[in-house]
């Protein structure tokens, strides 16, 4: 899902204007054009709201292009997420991905 004009954090209404059409979802944001050689503490993050409609919506697999869905270390998200045994999956490199469906294999 292409959220690269996200500025701060991703909301409901941000997730809502692309239909999801998979259980398996990436987002790609500006994160994916950071080099992460130090930590961003104004990353692009995902608000609590998004996480919840994510989780509704039967998300399975969730891949994100930073660190950490969340700022400042908190953990609200991952605990939803794996609460719900979402499959998580952090610093991805997205920035070059077009949205589309893509066969995902993903290793430990």
């Amino acid at each position: 899902m292409d959220l690269t004009e996200v500025e701060d954090m991703i909301t409901l209404e941000d997730i809502k204007k692309t239909p999801l059409t998979q259980k398996k979802l990436l987002l790609k944001t500006k994160n994916s054009y950071d080099s992460m050689k130090t930590y961003n503490p104004k990353h692009v993050a995902v608000s609590v709201e998004a996480a919840k409609y994510l989780l509704k919506q039967g998300v399975s697999t969730l891949g994100f292009d930073y660190q950490s869905f969340e700022r400042d270390g908190a953990n609200i998200l991952h605990s939803l997420f794996l609460k719900e045994s979402v499959t998580l999956i952090d610093n991805l490199r997205l920035k070059d991905a077009q949205a589309k469906d893509y066969q995902l294999i993903c290793l430990p």
